[in-house]
């Protein structure tokens, strides 16, 4: 009788025991982030991680690399085109404070930054008598002359909204879905979630604005004013003044596809939890990429990110993983964790970790190396436009 008595209160003292610190470790996760009981539990006691390698549907013409492997062809464009482009760029740089040249008063240039600035390289002003940065000054050279490793030079950048998008392999066409109708065969009936930063959020805003090109508020909300609307036309609602009037969950293509976009800048539970949402339906996509607010710390993405998505790899969502981009010419110089030799390391690391599993890459890097570039970071309509193609051509050779 002592003994069963005992044993009963036991039991009753480790339940006790376990409740406090369940609710001690809920307690601390809701400090940290959006209270989510099922998330929270999975973090917890996961199971088994995930061994399961994606399948591809195989009806590609050319495989994602090579459609990611190219040059741009730069096209005609009218005078009133391209004030519209530079109008765009004008208003981002003028946000950032930048000068209009781009030039420094004591004309240097290429390892320095703006006084005051932390985040941007100076460089020469594209239309100004010294145009070319070489040995780190602003000097009078042509095109043709302006050309070495460390030289910087804004007239050789390209504006994507003006060029094309070319693979190499002269065997790899890439088709183009301009409309919503374009766009609708490929995507019906899926369901895509796009989670990541300012990066993938502009993305989605290139598809959102072929998708609703003919809705009365495009890619913005119903109850975003005139005003907003007027503001945010088809360049600048790229730009990060313009985010929060945008769409972030809908259905499109007569409600056949779903759509939604979660912006994460470093790991959350919203991101288990959304690929978690997904587990088991068909023709669904989890395209997820993340680095940047972590400058590209490999070890802190792989940890944080890349193997909890790996433990949770399933037939259904499938996942594709955007790879860090190419540096603008005004990213800083002096940050050296953002600049091309750390970014394509980094991309090289998460490569090998992610290729053994079957995820496929949206490596961007080539494509956007050398494009116009905002503020050095960001790209605007151009380039995100082209990013897209690239994503319906690899969804629709997926088609189950």
């Amino acid at each position: 009788m002592r003994s069963r008595l005992v044993k009963r209160l036991s039991i009753r003292w480790f339940l006790t025991f376990l409740a406090i610190a369940l609710v001690t470790t809920l307690a601390g996760r809701m400090a940290m982030d959006a209270f989510d009981v099922g998330v929270v539990l999975d973090d917890l006691w996961p199971g088994q991680p995930s061994t399961y390698v994606q399948r591809h549907a195989g009806h590609h013409r050319c495989s994602l690399d090579q459609m990611l492997e190219g040059q741009w062809l730069v096209g005609s464009y009218t005078p009133l085109e391209m004030e519209e482009v530079e109008a765009f760029i004008r208003r981002t740089r003028d946000y950032h404070s930048l000068p209009a040249t781009l030039q420094r008063d004591d004309n240097k240039c290429g390892n320095v930054n703006f006084p005051d600035h932390q985040w941007h390289r100076a460089v020469c002003n594209p239309k100004g008598a010294t145009p070319c940065c070489m040995d780190n000054v602003c000097v009078n050279k042509t095109v043709q002359e302006c050309v070495c490793p460390e030289c910087y030079d804004m007239r050789q950048s390209v504006h994507a909204e003006f060029a094309t998008w070319i693979p190499e392999n002269s065997t790899c066409k890439l088709e183009q879905f301009k409309t919503e109708e374009d766009a609708c065969r490929v995507l019906q009936n899926k369901t895509v979630y796009f989670i990541g930063d300012s990066f993938m959020r502009q993305l989605y805003t290139s598809l959102l604005a072929v998708l609703r090109d003919k809705k009365p508020r495009h890619v913005l909300r119903h109850d975003v004013s005139e005003a907003e609307v007027h503001k945010c036309d088809k360049y600048y609602r790229y730009f990060a003044d313009c985010r929060t009037n945008l769409i972030w969950n809908t259905q499109e293509c007569k409600g056949t596809v779903t759509l939604k976009m979660e912006y994460v800048s470093k790991y959350q539970h919203s991101i288990m939890r959304l690929m978690k949402d997904l587990r088991g339906k068909n023709d669904s996509w989890f395209i997820i990429g993340l680095g940047s607010h972590y400058f590209f710390d490999f070890e802190q993405v792989r940890d944080n990110i890349l193997n909890r998505m790996l433990n949770r790899l399933s037939p259904w969502p499938r996942v594709i993983w955007m790879a860090a981009q190419a540096p603008g010419t005004l990213k800083t110089p002096l940050e050296k964790r953002q600049q091309t030799p750390a970014l394509l390391s980094f991309n090289e690391k998460v490569k090998a970790v992610l290729e053994g599993r079957g995820v496929a890459i949206l490596n961007y890097f080539q494509l956007t190396n050398g494009t116009v570039s905002y503020d050095g970071t960001h790209y605007g309509k151009g380039v995100n436009d082209a990013k897209l193609q690239v994503l319906l051509n690899f969804l629709k050779g997926e088609t189950i």
